[in-house]
């Protein structure tokens, strides 16, 4: 009995550090998008992106805090900032937008742009949203 209660909690140990090392990324499988979750090169799950009227991609640029709870004890405060870059796509005159994937990276980021552009009908413009023409 003990040695099953040993075997679950290790199993679930083991699951739960396989989600900490999970690396998030586009999937491209028949002509379809999918952002996906990966455990070094195995795809562990999926969920398709729809591109019905967003032809355009965006990066945008924000600056996150990160607070490190472990310090509260002698620096209740204690903060890392960092820029995250957000991938997304955009109707045609910017006023919708849906966020694909956040990076923390740049160059991380130019690169899944290039492999969007590249491998799908979207093009990279500057974030600018028109609101004169209405939404379609």
């Amino acid at each position: 009995m003990i040695f099953l209660f040993l075997l679950i909690n290790l199993l679930l140990y083991g699951i739960l550090v396989a989600i900490a090392f999970l690396k998030r990324g586009f999937y491209k499988k028949n002509a379809k998008l999918y952002k996906a979750s990966f455990f070094y090169t195995k795809l562990i799950f999926k969920s398709k992106i729809s591109l019905v009227n967003r032809p355009k991609l965006a990066i945008l640029k924000f600056k996150k805090s990160q607070k490190y709870a472990w310090f509260n004890v002698a620096n209740p405060d204690m903060t890392s900032s960092f820029n995250a870059f957000e991938i997304n796509i955009l109707s045609e005159n910017h006023t919708q937008r849906d966020c694909i994937l956040i990076l923390k990276n740049e160059d991380n980021a130019n690169n899944a742009v290039e492999f969007l552009s590249s491998n799908f009908p979207l093009k990279l413009e500057m974030f600018n949203p028109d609101f004169s023409k209405g939404t379609p």
